[in-house]
């Protein structure tokens, strides 16, 4: 029998994607790249006809592939729909799920389980795009190696299906504790700018660099900790997960807090995705700080060049300002996202709005920390100073 690589690579299957968003989206275009016929499905209308137009359905992912999808579209050797089942025929013998599994902040299987039922009825294999692969049988394991080899150079055969699924999950959870730690650090030693203690910690060949930061988001590290924990068999041992969980949710929440404390009356947020340069606002801390000041009393707008006004209010109630003009507005600016538009405006042109603005604290991204701060009357800090939550003492 011909071995599933060259049924791939000389069009005889397919390869199916379920769920088109950013890890759907860039399985599609990275078979299809290397000559491998890929259907993505997705529930979204929108999603699919802007794949079909030839367009890169999420926000600034042009940046992260760095080539132009439209001529895979036009040569056929990729397509989305709506109708799951066209993915179900004997063609497609590869199956890619990269759909939501979480709900919220706690994880979610409904529509794994709802897809996994669909594709077992089928005589298909589902396996998802990892360096890490293992199936339930020893052959199994041969298949993903041979479809996944076409993209990727590494993989490592994990003993299971079992032991494979939980790995990136471990891995995350290891960044959770990490990170988390750092901000610990940063609460418990506020007369140090920890930023660059771990900065100099981190010099040191076998430990990373870690910054303070306003709580982590998206759809990973996050939630890998609760992976672990309702994964296992004895979750009464993991103790560090549970803190590094309670401590993550706090964050948000002690820095809205803090920012009361200082009689800030009127804050703007820039970013609600969590991460710079992507339209993902999943865990959010702008979700979060929003709430909190809003019930303190505290006038809220946020800014987001990735979401439109409308969007703004839905996700957190607050209304949209514009940027740079809108900044006249606040005597605090947080910037949660480290977007490439805030940096693109010059020093000079910045303070002319800034005439009302005291405080300004940058989640990690050091997005205007070169400029000249100490001419003016506004103190500028990064996650992680010293006293970045208090006043100077």
């Amino acid at each position: 029998m011909q071995q599933l690589r060259q049924q791939l690579v000389e069009g005889k299957k397919k390869v199916a994607v379920w769920g088109t968003s950013y890890i759907g989206f860039s399985t599609l275009v990275n078979f299809a790249a290397q000559g491998v016929s890929c259907v993505g499905t997705d529930i979204s209308d929108t999603i699919v006809s802007t794949i079909n137009d030839g367009k890169i359905p999420v926000p600034n992912m042009e940046y992260w592939l760095g080539f132009d999808t439209k001529y895979l579209v036009q040569s056929g050797m990729m397509t989305a729909t709506t109708d799951w089942k066209q993915l179900l025929s004997p063609e497609f013998a590869v199956h890619m799920i990269a759909i939501p599994t979480e709900k919220g902040d706690r994880p979610w299987d409904g529509a794994l389980e709802d897809v996994s039922q669909k594709i077992a009825n089928q005589p298909a294999n589902p396996t998802e795009p990892s360096r890490i692969i293992g199936g339930t049988t020893p052959e199994t394991t041969n298949l993903m190696k041979d479809a996944l080899g076409i993209i990727c150079e590494h993989l490592i055969p994990a003993p299971d299906h079992r032991h494979a699924e939980i790995v990136k999950s471990i891995e995350n959870a290891y960044r959770h504790v990490e990170i988390t730690l750092a901000n610990q650090l940063s609460l418990a030693y506020p007369n140090l700018d920890m930023t660059d203690v771990l900065r100099l910690v981190g010099t040191k060949w076998n430990v990373g660099v870690f910054h303070p930061s306003f709580g982590s988001g998206g759809y990973c590290i996050p939630l890998s900790s609760h992976y672990v924990l309702e994964g296992a068999e004895r979750p009464e041992h993991l103790t560090i997960l549970r803190a590094t969980i309670a401590t993550d949710s706090d964050l948000p929440i002690i820095l809205a807090d803090s920012l009361v404390k200082r009689g800030v009356r009127n804050v703007g947020i820039m970013g609600m995705a969590y991460k710079g340069d992507l339209k993902v606002h999943v865990l959010s801390p702008t979700l979060r700080i929003t709430k909190r000041l809003t019930e303190k009393g505290v006038r809220v707008k946020v800014n987001d060049p990735y979401y439109s006004k409308e969007e703004i209010k839905k996700l957190t109630g607050a209304e949209y300002f514009e940027f740079p003009k809108g900044l006249v507005e606040f005597d605090c600016i947080l910037i949660v996202a480290g977007h490439r538009q805030y940096r693109a405006i010059s020093e000079s042109n910045l303070k002319r709005y800034l005439t009302n603005c005291k405080l300004i604290i940058d989640n990690i991204e050091e997005t205007w920390r070169t400029y000249n701060w100490d001419s003016s009357n506004i103190t500028y800090s990064i996650a992680g100073d010293s006293h970045w939550l208090e006043e100077n003492q």
